[in-house]
């Protein structure tokens, strides 16, 4: 729907004084790292994603990062290695999508478009969707399916068709508008001329993920498997001319380069391809290093098998067949390994992709205008992938819902563990909303479809996953400049060691049998045994992988985390705001009392109008005096001319009266100080919220006095527990409210949360403003903000991270670092505790894989061998690169087995803090002290409230009355704020 004024207040808070704008370019992300200073037009602005193919190590996505951003009119580029995919944010005027994909095959790797989003796209409704329509070739010709393309490209609303023919299926890919078409529409199509798709699926990132992992599964275990076909027998025979006389040394030879050969230019063609490539741009990658050593193993063997030949009588020369054939098998089954272990790391995603049903129950579809569904003669299965916006299905007990929807008919409890990690199932019945995937229990249920495909809950969960997994935190940024010079400093390590082994053997420094004579082929082996034990992958891997699994196992336990960057910034919080209603509280208020201010009013007149105006809102507030209206089923009526004022309340025509309804400095700005009150009524306004309402005078045309309603919002169970983890862990924390001060105290009193941390009447732009100025309190001053609602939207954006409730509006989900689905605050300290759980793992990962190449390398160039004598084998090497590559993803995949902390115990599972900050009171470095007539202590005198005397005019909003002001945080107290 269309935002109303409170939402576009929200939304044009500007956010300049923060330094920058952590969310770069809207919902694209990414900055210009060139040149700060272009200026680029927003209706230019696009994003494209591309698989990109043939990535093996961090060396290669840095080389593919760097040629794109270097790219005239990229703003920003992101390559995920684990994921092969690039993100790129660009000027669609300057640089074209195809551009892109040409300057990555242009670096020596494949590029294939996904998806381009503009932004234009990305702010209104997109309209264009893929569908795949999956067949057995034996059940179709191609004439039929070229009679079907020609068929479906006249039809309006088709934009794009393509057919392909795999082992044994053709599949139809369909991009069509949705506007026009539907997607049962095509299916109909299909069934015409009598072809029916024996799968129907629409197309997204993730099928494309899934495919590209299992095509490269594929593609190393082909490879792997001929060359261990060559490999073993090559190695056979080295043992038999070793150990028998079967098979003379020149024969042997012969049969292991015949062996070999296959292996080393089938097994290592792929090596080769890459190093090629990279050697054109001057990208020294793990392909170069591989194809590097096995090929001075194999050619320097061709070469001394020649001299065999053609010297006969001479010594016979050493070979090195069995050691290319047995070097480049290993790393074959280490880099099959690492992406069968890879390919794991998005078992979260695959999980959710495999809770919505492939059918659904069709019995109808609904009228928007008559409010009725029109039925089918009789209920039918068909593709869920075929369902749309307002169709009718059914939804069996036992069986789970294949798309959103709101029920219209019904009762049953529902488990909705898999999106929200709650096990406690929730009733649905008439009006409720479902989410697809989710498991109907006990009823049957009759449900209008509200989303489908990308505009499903579950699709977009799974794109925030995905965004999360293809982002970088900033660690990895010292991995990736490690591995830009690993591989150059390594082929220089390898040089250096075969040169110094080679001479020294030559002068004859080097005792006669560690060369036996041939100090080429002494230092030879050493040279290769560098370039194959060090291992650029593991260190590429170690973050990514672990980002993966993380964020995977946080979208289980009902916590989305949009990043690598809100990651880090939750292992390092150090003060937490909560907005008040709807995040520490239930945010369902229920009417206390009406207080009738006005002696020319009834109750229940007053009540209507108040009703009346607040029906235009879907505030919590404007619900709960709504639902207290309803039960005393009083009459309301249309409002007109109405305007809203974030923050401050609303106005509008009711039944001829002008009526005005919202916060104290609402009243007062209108003109109204003071609220008559008779004190029997004074027990229903001490630590409540108060929604203040006026009507205009008819007669003098002046606005009056109404009502003051009176409600109370009961604080959630957790939170209390929550507030005091937080504070044992010296985690300062604070409650940032556009409520009233009475009721923010009251609230954070039932919470736990100190009331010198209590920021009350603060209007959306005041909230990020306070964000603001606690970052600034202290140096690395991390702050979350907790909320729900579009008034916290700003402040959301403004802190380091970001927290949003689910059942909040889809605004601050949109603003937020990490969306908690299940709604609880538990899950807070859940998100803090993982993430260190994470980072914890990546720094683990990152140790090992710098350390295995620290103590690999020094081994393999033999600083041991002048004590022990022993040469590490070339073939050992390469198991070993094989080892260290396959245990980091291990390591990654162990994030799996993480517990949330137990909260009802009493260890702390956050990391300790310094003392608690941003305390006003008690002077720190950098903040001066406080004194009177100092406009901030003013500014937060005037919001925060601990104490009132019992006829101070402040109570009800207005000014104090005090003779000798004693009240607490009052400014009119001389001993407020002394040093």
């Amino acid at each position: 729907p269309p935002l109303d004024s409170e939402a576009r207040e929200a939304m044009e808070v500007p956010l300049q004084e923060s330094g920058s704008d952590k969310k770069g370019y809207g919902s694209f992300g990414g900055t210009n790292s060139k040149n700060e200073d272009v200026k680029v037009d927003i209706k230019n602005l696009a994003k494209a994603v591309i698989e990109v193919g043939g990535m093996t190590c961090a060396s290669c996505s840095n080389t593919v990062e760097e040629a794109l951003s270097s790219k005239e009119g990229v703003l920003s580029a992101n390559v995920a290695l684990v994921t092969s995919v690039a993100e790129v944010v660009f000027q669609s005027d300057v640089v074209s999508p195809d551009d892109l994909v040409e300057e990555i095959e242009d670096v020596g790797f494949d590029g294939k478009l996904i998806k381009v989003t503009n932004k234009e796209a990305d702010s209104t409704e997109d309209t264009k969707a893929s569908i795949l329509f999956t067949m057995d070739d034996s059940t179709v010709s191609e004439s039929l399916i070229k009679s079907l393309e020609e068929s479906l490209s006249v039809r309006d609303g088709v934009l794009e068709i393509d057919s392909t023919h795999s082992s044994k299926t053709i599949t139809t890919t369909v991009v069509f508008d949705q506007t026009k078409l539907s997607a049962r529409d095509l299916y109909g199509d299909f069934q015409k001329l009598n072809v029916i798709p024996k799968n129907v699926s629409w197309v997204g990132e993730q099928n494309s993920l899934t495919h590209r992992m299992e095509n490269e599964i594929s593609e190393w275990f082909s490879s792997l498997i001929v060359s261990l076909a060559f490999t073993i027998p090559c190695v056979a025979v080295m043992f038999i001319m070793e150990y028998t006389d079967i098979l003379s040394k020149t024969t042997s030879y012969l049969l292991m380069w015949a062996l070999a050969t296959p292996v080393q230019f089938y097994g290592g063609s792929h090596f080769y391809e890459k190093a090629i490539k990279g050697l054109r741009r001057c990208n020294l990658g793990m392909a170069f290093l591989v194809a590097m050593s096995t090929s001075a193993a194999y050619f320097s063997s061709v070469f001394f098998l020649a001299l065999q030949l053609l010297l006969p009588g001479n010594e016979s020369f050493p070979q090195f067949f069995d050691t290319s054939a047995m070097l480049i098998s290993f790393v074959l089954l280490g880099k099959y390994l690492e992406t069968s272990a890879k390919s794991r790391t998005t078992d979260a995603i695959q999980k959710l992709l495999s809770l919505a049903p492939e059918t659904g129950i069709f019995v109808g579809v609904f009228d928007k205008v008559k409010k009725a569904t029109k039925f089918e003669e009789s209920p039918y299965t068909i593709p869920s992938s075929l369902l749309g916006v307002n169709d009718v299905i059914q939804v069996l007990p036992g069986s789970r819902f294949p798309v959103d929807g709101i029920v219209l008919s019904g009762s049953s409890s529902v488990d909705e563990s898999m999106i929200t990690g709650e096990s406690k199932p929730v009733l649905k019945e008439k009006n409720y909303l479902v989410v697809g995937g989710t498991l109907n229990l006990d009823g049957m249920l009759e449900v209008r479809v509200t989303g489908v495909g990308k505009d499903s809950a579950l699709h977009q969960i799974i794109t925030m996953v995905q965004q999360a997994q293809n982002s970088k935190p900033s660690i990895q940024s010292y991995a990736d400049a490690v591995s830009r010079i690993f591989v150059p400093f390594v082929a220089m390590v390898s040089l250096v060691t075969f040169m110094l082994w080679f001479s020294l053997g030559e002068s004859g420094t080097l005792p006669k049998d560690w060369t036996n004579n041939h100090p080429f082929i002494f230092a030879l082996k050493f040279a290769m045994s560098v370039l194959v034990i060090a291992c650029p992958c593991s260190l590429g891997l170690a973050t990514p992988t672990a980002v993966m699994v993380g964020t995977g196992v946080a979208a289980t336990l009902g916590i989305l985390i949009k990043g690598g960057e809100a990651l880090e910034k939750a292992s390092e919080i150090r003060a937490v705001a909560f907005d008040k209603t709807g995040t520490l509280t239930v945010g369902k208020p229920s009417v206390r009392k009406c207080i009738v201010v006005s002696k020319e009013i009834s109750e229940e007149r007053a009540l209507s109008l108040v009703a009346s105006a607040e029906s235009s809102t879907d505030h919590p507030i404007a619900d709960a005096i709504k639902r207290y209206v309803e039960e005393k089923k009083i009459k309301t009526f249309k409002p007109s001319e109405s305007m809203t004022k974030p923050g401050y309340g609303i106005s509008c025509d009711v039944d001829g009266q002008r009526v005005h309804v919202g916060s104290r400095k609402f009243m007062n700005e209108l003109g109204i100080d003071k609220f008559p009150i008779e004190e029997k009524w004074q027990q229903y306004l001490e630590g409540f919220t108060l929604c203040y309402a006026a009507v205009e005078d008819t007669k003098t045309k002046t606005d009056t006095p109404l009502c003051i309603l009176s409600l109370e919002d009961k604080v959630k169970p957790e939170a209390k527990n929550v507030v005091k983890m937080l504070l044992d862990n010296n985690i300062d924390v604070y409650m940032i409210t556009g409520d009233v001060k009475a009721a923010a105290l009251n609230t954070a009193k039932q919470a736990g949360i100190p009331s010198r941390n209590i920021l009350a009447e603060l209007i959306p732009s005041d909230k990020a403003h306070e964000i603001k100025r606690l970052q600034d309190s202290e140096e690395d001053m991390v702050v979350a903000m907790v909320g729900d609602g579009i008034n916290d939207a700003p402040a959301l954006a403004q802190s380091d991270l970001g927290v949003a409730l689910a059942m909040g509006t889809n605004i601050s989900m949109e603003a937020a670092d990490v969306v908690l689905l299940n709604n609880s605050l538990e899950d807070l300290v859940t998100t803090m505790d993982l993430s260190k759980y994470i980072l914890r793992r990546i720094q683990w990962n990152l140790l090992w894989a710098l350390g295995y190449n620290v103590l690999g390398i020094p081994i393999a160039a033999g600083i041991l061998y002048p004590f022990t004598h022993i040469a590490l084998p070339s073939s050992l090497a390469g198991l070993l690169m094989t080892i260290s590559s396959v245990s980091v993803v291990s390591s990654s995949l162990l994030i799996k087995l993480y517990k949330k902390p137990d909260m009802a115990s009493s260890d702390a599972p956050i990391r300790q803090q310094s003392e608690p900050l941003y305390n006003l009171a008690s002077p720190r470095k950098g903040l001066k002290i406080p004194r009177i007539g100092d406009p901030e202590v003013t500014n937060l005198a005037s919001r925060v409230i601990t104490k009132l005397a019992a006829d101070c005019g402040r109570r009800l909003g207005g000014d104090c009355t005090c003779i000798i002001c004693n009240c607490k945080g009052c400014p009119g107290n001389k001993n407020f704020a002394q040093p």
